[in-house]
């Protein structure tokens, strides 16, 4: 095998495996299964170890060489790992939410010390949590799992000449093997379970952060040295080759329609081991050794330094996932950096005394940050004050308010886009006052979730039927924050926010009555005696200043196909008809909403009758033995599976028109 070659077919291998990891990033919901390239990292890694051990052949190997191996890699990966480390927590400091920016010095501080993805395991534990899409630093956790790996080879280094080669071959194999049952033992136990076999239980599903059960994979590439080669018959070749590859790609770039049982990471790193022994051997080879995949493989590793927080910054403009549009600018502005840095910093040897010099900065900055709660005296006000009126009706029109999912490039309009980013990054602008309702002195505050913010368009237009006028707050005000603690510690909401809200109602005596919206049944359905008694001391708090709290009931839901009813998008290219599509449209019966909201509704009827609240029932809106459809008329009326649409948010909210002007309307002295 030549020099040439290897470095060409390797070099591809890395291009496709780092495209795969950044669609991912880039948009989970589609090509949710891209996270499998890091698999084909691990296998590369472990051949080239292999490779490399074989290629001295059978000289000493003694306590110095395994300690200038590992300050090799270590010379190779920490410096520029650091240099990203300071440069997204200054960069944070402009783009990020103050949560968000203490979190990426938790992982920086983490990382520093090379443990960063047993630190996301203790605080995530699940990798593919929605709430970790907005973690800049996240990526590092790579990092660590391969400065952990190579501690390992560095210490087995010192044993590998001191044993028998049998010994040392069925020492491996060992190895591997438990740690691929250590991997998959909760998977194979659930699929046996769900075939009617018997089996035990308390076998719980190891975390992807985890670097015990990756080392089948790096060991899996040591295979690559060993395999015979094909070369007498090629087409042997060709088909271990092209099989490689479609075993890394169908897995990866698999959709919703592949089962979840299915052992991605077992395709993918058979796929991977082919490739990369018979490539060299095969006509295929010219698919990965053109010069595009080798170019990205040549840069592969700044390229997956710095495209994580690319996507993080980037996204913050838009809400959920980023359209075709941005995508391609994001990948483009990813590329541009990626390069830069790699001819900048990786290529770059950085002598030891400025190593330790970037290593005390880092470790400084990143225990900084996460002492001094993300630096948020950068941008949280102390006080907030009501804008003059002819500055804060951003939305004159609001029947003219896109829906916050638009599919266009520019950023979205009114209220959804003030919600989105003021929402994600409260930082990096003031808390916004949204006019709601009639132009005169507002009376009512509208607080909550992004169900407040799909409550919206609903309330303007009713408030200003009734005459009455009022504001929305566009940041994000949870009276349940201690949910936010437990379940998304990088977006958890705190207190002090808490405190200011009722520090500037108390110096706004006009604002009477304070609209509560929130996924109500997420918040109350754990943990219910904790949070019922957190909801009733919010709500008595309100009574003390004098308002009068009016809560937004839970409204209905959907299934997760409810996302997918874009009309436009999907049924009419299939020659499906309006009529047809509203047939196939995701429903919620009367039945079905009082089985999932059964817990809220009981918690929040009893605040009402306690007489802390108001609350306005949407139950209403769906009568007894009818259908409420997600699609009516061709009008999308859920933007995903829980939160309105514009249209469904006017609708409903005529329906509880008059729960609303009972609520609203200040009692006769």
């Amino acid at each position: 095998m030549e020099k040439k070659g290897f470095l060409e077919h390797l070099a591809g291998l890395r291009g496709v495996a780092i495209i795969l990891v950044m669609l991912f990033h880039l948009n989970a919901s589609t090509w949710g299964h891209g996270y499998l390239g890091v698999d084909v990292f691990l296998v590369m890694t472990g051949y080239l170890l292999f490779r490399s051990r074989l290629a001295k052949g059978a000289g000493p190997t003694g306590l110095r060489e395994s300690a200038t191996f590992l300050c090799k890699r270590v010379q190779r990966i920490v410096p520029p790992m650091l240099l990203l480390i300071i440069g997204t927590i200054l960069a944070g400091m402009l783009f990020l939410w103050w949560q968000d920016e203490l979190f990426s010095g938790k992982v920086g501080f983490a990382a520093c010390l090379g443990k960063a993805n047993l630190m996301l395991k203790r605080e995530f534990d699940d990798y593919f949590a929605n709430d970790s899409a907005f973690v800049p630093l996240l990526h590092l956790w790579y990092l660590s799992v391969t400065l952990q790996i190579y501690l390992i080879y560095a210490v087995g280094n010192l044993l590998m000449e001191r044993l028998p080669r049998r010994v040392l071959v069925w020492g491996l194999a060992l190895v591997g093997g438990a740690s691929l049952a250590y991997a998959y033992a909760a998977p194979l136990l659930e699929w046996l379970s769900a075939q009617g076999l018997p089996t035990w239980e308390g076998v719980k599903r190891v975390s992807y952060y985890q670097t015990l059960p990756r080392l089948w994979e790096v060991l899996a590439g040591g295979l690559v040295c060993v395999l015979p080669g094909l070369s007498a018959r090629r087409w042997l070749a060709d088909l271990a080759t092209i099989g490689g590859l479609l075993c890394i790609l169908l897995p990866a770039l698999a959709g919703s329609w592949l089962p979840a049982e299915f052992p991605g990471t077992l395709a993918v790193v058979a796929g991977a081991v082919l490739t990369l022994r018979y490539a060299p051997e095969s006509r295929a080879y010219p698919l990965l050794s053109n010069k595009p995949l080798v170019l990205l493989g040549g840069i592969s590793f700044s390229l997956y330094l710095v495209h994580m927080p690319i996507i993080v910054f980037m996204r913050m403009w838009v809400y959920g996932e980023p359209g075709a549009a941005y995508s391609v600018l994001i990948l483009g502005v990813a590329l541009a950096a990626a390069v830069g840095f790699y001819h900048g910093i990786e290529k770059r040897r950085f002598p030891w005394w400025l190593i330790l010099l970037l290593w005390c900065v880092t470790f400084f900055l990143s225990r900084t940050t996460r002492k001094t709660e993300g630096f948020r005296a950068y941008a949280a006000p102390s006080q907030w004050e009501l804008p003059a009126y002819d500055q804060w009706r951003l939305c004159e029109h609001p029947e003219t308010t896109r829906d916050f999912r638009a599919e266009k490039f520019p950023l979205f309009d009114g209220v959804f886009r003030v919600m989105n980013q003021t929402h994600r990054q409260p930082g990096s602008m003031p808390h916004t006052l949204l006019a709601m309702g009639s132009d005169e002195r507002p009376t009512c505050l509208l607080i909550g979730d992004s169900h407040a913010a799909h409550s919206y368009a609903g309330l303007d237009t009713v408030l200003r039927q009734e005459g009455i006028s009022g504001a929305y707050l566009a940041s994000y005000i949870y009276p349940l924050h201690g949910w936010e603690e437990d379940r998304k510690p990088n977006y958890k909401q705190t207190p002090p926010r808490e405190v200011a809200l009722f520090e500037w109602l108390s110096a706004h005596p006009e604002i009477t009555h304070i609209i509560i919206g929130q996924r109500w049944w997420v918040r109350l359905n754990t943990e219910t005696d904790r949070h019922t008694q957190d909801l009733r001391l919010f709500l008595t708090r309100l009574r003390d200043l004098g308002k009068s709290a009016v809560i937004l009931g839970p409204t209905p839901e959907f299934g997760p196909q409810a996302a997918l009813l874009h009309y436009d998008k999907i049924f009419s290219l299939q020659g499906i008809t309006s009529t047809e599509a509203e047939q196939q449209a995701a429903t919620c019966t009367r039945q079905q909403y009082l089985h999932t909201h059964a817990t809220a509704l009981r918690v929040l009827r009893q605040m009402q009758d306690e007489g802390l609240c108001r609350l306005i029932e949407p139950l209403d809106t769906l009568p007894e033995g009818e259908l409420f459809r997600s699609l009516q008329g061709g009008v999308l009326m859920m933007t995903d599976a829980n939160h309105m649409s514009v249209g469904m948010s006017r609708l409903i909210m005529q329906q509880l028109r008059h729960q609303l002007r009972a609520a609203l309307t200040p009692a006769t002295p």
